[in-house]
């Protein structure tokens, strides 16, 4: 009772970044059905009816890939893991050992509170936790905020690619992360 008081006080919610579990894939999958409507009314092609699906959930959390960011309930996702996709070898990248970001989203409902910079700077923690050189990602060129994010954040643009079946280019961004000596 006393936390809820304060949380009261200071008109602010306790933000809870963690590993997402199996119960948490409905609330991911509406942010991810809402967020594909936003895509389309912008023209941006990036995700689908198919993709992502929650199998490609599933498959994240065996691998404890993917967190959520919680703030009473899910209200975002990101997917890290180490799984260089084929479309990614033809890129030039700096980094040699990376952490990639697969899926990322926060409800559009809570988009502009800073929660995809939390979990951006998750992203690039736990790269270096794990001594990584590198976070590579990629989006749609149409899909200029998470364009913008990855700006804020250093990342550099490296190419372009094509995913066999998606229609449009997609961007490839590198953050090649410093010695911390």
């Amino acid at each position: 009772m006393e936390e809820k008081e304060k949380e009261q006080r200071n008109g602010k919610k306790d933000v809870i970044v963690r590993l997402a579990d199996k119960d948490d894939i409905p609330v991911i999958m509406d942010i991810v059905r809402r967020t594909i409507a936003i895509f389309r009314s912008e023209g941006n092609p990036q995700w689908s009816d198919d993709y992502p699906a929650p199998a490609d959930f599933e498959e994240d959390i065996r691998q404890n890939a993917l967190y959520v960011i919680m703030v009473e309930t899910v209200v975002g996702f990101i997917s890290l893991g180490s799984l260089v996709s084929p479309e990614y070898v033809p890129i030039a990248w700096t980094g040699k050992r990376p952490l990639i970001i697969h899926r990322f989203s926060i409800d559009p409902d809570c988009r502009g509170r800073g929660y995809g910079s939390t979990l951006m700077r998750l992203a690039i923690a736990l790269a270096k936790e794990e001594g990584k050189d590198a976070v590579w990602t990629d989006t749609n060129g149409t899909n200029r905020k998470m364009r913008n994010l990855f700006s804020h954040f250093g990342f550099q643009e490296t190419g372009t690619l094509e995913y066999a079946g998606w229609s449009g280019d997609f961007v490839s961004y590198e953050l090649v992360l410093g010695s911390s000596c």
